[in-house]
């Protein structure tokens, strides 16, 4: 049993036992539990890189078009291998979680990217992260208050901008009570209510009714219209599906689930965009 195995055993078994993260932080003593696995909660600080080699004016695919990526990668632990089940280059932005610092840089080719770790694990930083053809400007990074149980790992959203476009990426808490991972959204959900045009995505860990409800709810309270996949191929967890794409302001052309199960454990998802 590896280590990650091993880490979602025991973490397993004490959900049986408890299901609150504040629960969680009582109990065991957090340094402890951290030094033990080797993990490093991160700063909430973004890394930005720039290749200015690949820098482009700002010109989409058909003009008037915006076609988005997001994809819970799985810590980049498959991305040794080719092809890739899709090509960055069709993308003008990018919303990956679980982003890993081990990824070679050839795999991420835009221009511009946006990092934000959560936590550090076997001396490898893991995060959201954003990549776009064009500079975009950091709005705010955003750790969660509450924690992963037994772990006590925080979960991010990474908050961005690129003209009048908000681009909003997640990766929710999990294995929390209702209470809150609510929470958690409802504070991102004050960052970006009232704004005209916003792109939200990523992995909210919505596996349960409740959650689904909640989170629709939520979108439809800011105006956000979720993007629906005919042939939805997307990542389940106890029969509900957990990444999601929602859009204001603008016009859903198209969308795609792709399977990808040699890559991550989460199919990647995407939509095309009609700007005003």
């Amino acid at each position: 049993m590896n280590h990650l195995n091993s880490l979602s055993f025991l973490l397993t078994m004490w959900l049986l036992c408890v299901n609150s993260s504040q629960a969680a932080e009582s109990f065991f003593a957090k340094d402890m539990i951290r030094n033990l696995f080797d993990i490093k909660v991160s700063e909430k600080r973004v890394i930005s890189k720039e290749k200015k080699e690949k820098s482009v004016p700002f010109q989409t695919h058909d003009q008037n078009g915006l076609q988005i990526l997001v994809w819970n990668i799985y810590k980049g632990d498959l991305f040794n291998k080719l092809p890739l089940p899709l090509k960055y280059e069709d993308y003008e932005f990018i919303l990956i979680q679980e982003f890993s610092e081990n990824i070679n840089d050839s795999f991420l080719p835009h221009a511009h990217s946006y990092f934000l770790p959560t936590f550090t694990w076997e001396e490898k930083k893991t995060g959201v992260a954003l990549f776009s053809k064009w500079p975009l400007e950091i709005v705010k990074p955003i750790h969660t208050y509450y924690r992963e149980p037994f772990i006590l790992t925080p979960k991010s959203t990474l908050i961005a901008k690129f003209k009048d476009i908000l681009l909003v990426n997640t990766h929710a808490l999990n294995f929390v009570s209702q209470e809150e991972w609510e929470f958690e959204l409802k504070n991102v959900a004050k960052e970006i209510r009232g704004h005209s045009k916003i792109i939200w995505g990523g992995d909210f860990n919505t596996w349960n009714s409740s959650r689904i409800q909640f989170l629709k709810v939520l979108m439809d309270q800011l105006g956000l219209e979720e993007v629906i996949f005919k042939k939805d191929k997307r990542t389940t967890h106890l029969g509900y599906p957990i990444d999601f794409i929602f859009v204001k302001g603008m016009k859903i052309e198209s969308s795609q689930s792709l399977e990808s199960e040699d890559f991550s454990d989460h199919n990647p998802i995407s939509v095309e965009l009609k700007l005003n």
